[in-house]
């Protein structure tokens, strides 16, 4: 018998373009997933079809599709943080978001990978990382073997680090920005493309330039610097 579809309800309008082709491509190769509708907070989207997928009303409207798995597709340098507070407001269980997987990522057998995390295509995420839950890896960047990338990290495209890098809860990587050995990026940090960090980045910084410099810091949500603290606990 065939199995039916499982049916996505995709949170934010903005990435949705670029994350249902993760879908599309998974479905070419087996038909796997559906797509039921687009959620998102501007009411000027709500009635709109977006890739002919219609947005049908605010992020809470999740409740409206039980059987539905949800796809976190809010994340930019801008909301890196605000998507915490996202999690915490609807307040699913973990094992409601889709974890999806383009089909030319290379995950190495050792690597765990968390609920809700992107992984788009041509990463590689080698062998003894940990992924952890809404972590995204974009276009084509390579995460060195035992990374840790913290719950809900963003890595853009073309993003390098080497070993033993730890990348801290809801921080941003920019584009072609790389990352040296054992170093630190801290929760809540951006990166800014380009970027070359040989030291390590504090709680909230952003840093730019080769060698990264710190221009200035963000105050970084007292759940998220708790959950930092006790990383290890």
């Amino acid at each position: 018998m065939t199995k039916s579809p499982t049916e996505l309800v995709f949170l934010g309008a903005t990435a949705f373009c670029e994350i249902a082709e993760i879908v599309r491509d998974i479905n070419r190769i087996e038909p796997t997933y559906s797509i039921r509708a687009i959620l998102d907070d501007n009411p000027d989207l709500h009635g709109t079809m977006v890739e002919g997928t219609p947005v049908v009303g605010p992020l809470e409207e999740c409740r409206r599709f039980p059987d539905a798995r949800i796809v976190m597709g809010i994340g930019s340098y801008k909301t890196r943080m605000v998507r915490h507070a996202i999690i915490e407001r609807l307040g699913l269980p973990e094992d409601r978001y889709a974890t999806l997987i383009h089909p030319t990522a290379k995950i190495y057998p050792t690597v765990e990978i968390g609920a809700g995390c992107i992984v788009q295509c041509g990463a590689v995420i080698a062998a003894d990382t940990v992924l952890e839950p809404f972590a995204h890896v974009l276009f084509n960047s390579f995460v060195g073997v035992g990374n840790r990338i913290c719950r809900g990290a963003l890595l853009t495209s073309l993003v390098s680090t080497a070993g033993g890098v730890t990348v801290g809860h809801y921080a941003h990587l920019g584009t072609t920005s790389s990352v040296a050995e054992n170093r630190t990026i801290a929760a809540g940090a951006q990166v800014a493309m380009g970027s070359v960090v040989i030291r390590d980045v504090p709680l909230g910084a952003f840093v730019l330039g080769n060698p990264a410099r710190r221009l200035r810091s963000e105050k970084v949500d007292e759940s998220i610097v708790r959950m930092w603290e006790n990383r290890d606990a």
